[in-house]
Formats: C-alpha cells, sequence, structure tokens
C-alpha cells in the first residue's frame, strides 16, 4: 500500500497547527508553537493577515492577548472591515484583550484612522474614549497621508 503523500510542507502545516490552537483557545500549544519555532509572529499570510488579525476575526479574546503580550500587531485586518457595527465589534474585543490602540498595524496606521476614512463615527469616539490618539487633519503631514492613503494602500495590499 501506498503511503498518502502530504500535501503540506512543514512551514504550511505549522501555521495551520497555529491557526487551529487559536481556534480551539489552546494557549499552552500556541505558546509551545510560539517559543520552539521559528516562528514570526506578525508574519502575514497569503491574504495579508496576521495571527491577532485571524484571532480577532474568531474573537478568540484570550488569544488576543496573549498574541499582544508577544508584541503581535494586526496586519490589514481594519483596513478590510467595510461594516461600522463588525469594526466596532473588533475594537471592542481588542480593547478586552487590552490592545494598545496607538500601535500601528502592517500598513503604518493606527484604528483611529480606520475610523475616520471609513466616516465610522461611532467607532471613531469608542476609540477616542479608549484613548487612542486623534489624528489632526489640519496638520500638514496628516493632510498628506489622507490624501494618499488609498494609493499607498492599493499598492502595500495589491488592490486596484
Amino acid at each position: 500500500m501506498r503511503k498518502i503523500k502530504n500535501i503540506f510542507n512543514k512551514k504550511e502545516k505549522l501555521e495551520c497547527d497555529i491557526k487551529q490552537a487559536i481556534l480551539d483557545n489552546n494557549l499552552t500549544m500556541l505558546k509551545y508553537y510560539l517559543n520552539n519555532s521559528a516562528v514570526n509572529i506578525n508574519k502575514t499570510d497569503q491574504n495579508y493577515f496576521s495571527l491577532l488579525d485571524f484571532a480577532c476575526l474568531n474573537r478568540r479574546v484570550a488569544v488576543m492577548k496573549f498574541l499582544i503580550s508577544y508584541n503581535a500587531r494586526l496586519g490589514v485586518l481594519l483596513f478590510q472591515i467595510e461594516s461600522e457595527v463588525k469594526f466596532l465589534t473588533v475594537i471592542n474585543d481588542l480593547k478586552d484583550a487590552e490592545y494598545d490602540f496607538n500601535n500601528v498595524d502592517k500598513l503604518g496606521f493606527t484604528p483611529i484612522y480606520y475610523a475616520h476614512i471609513m466616516n465610522f463615527k461611532k467607532a471613531y469616539s469608542k476609540l477616542v474614549s479608549y484613548n487612542a490618539k486623534q489624528v489632526d487633519f489640519d496638520k500638514p503631514e496628516d493632510n498628506e497621508v489622507t490624501r494618499f492613503t488609498k494609493e499607498r494602500v492599493k499598492i502595500l495590499v495589491g488592490t486596484s
């Protein structure tokens, strides 16, 4: 009888195992993988999602808190959320996980910036209440960021 060939290489299998540990809320296995393998906690997958993005999408607050303790940062999750309700859910979960809302994501932006450019007024107010530093769009450097955001994001994410 022939052996079934493993379709995953070692890195793909490790990525699947880590994501399964996240889904299972298995902090022991997650800690093992992060401490005993060459895993870059902020590396993104083919969809530009980081491990923290994956935990956020699946609402695993304990895992999010654990990943944040390892200095995990967001990938492109907040940029891809189109609903203010979903955005609020994610930032509330991040707050429960003790996330610092002044940290930048993979694209170099803070959550309050996304709330502003997407015109999510409730989310913006909520982030201000969570001590997120407000962007002053009257400053020339902040205006420049606003003007070039869409082009920069298209280049970084590869969208048209």
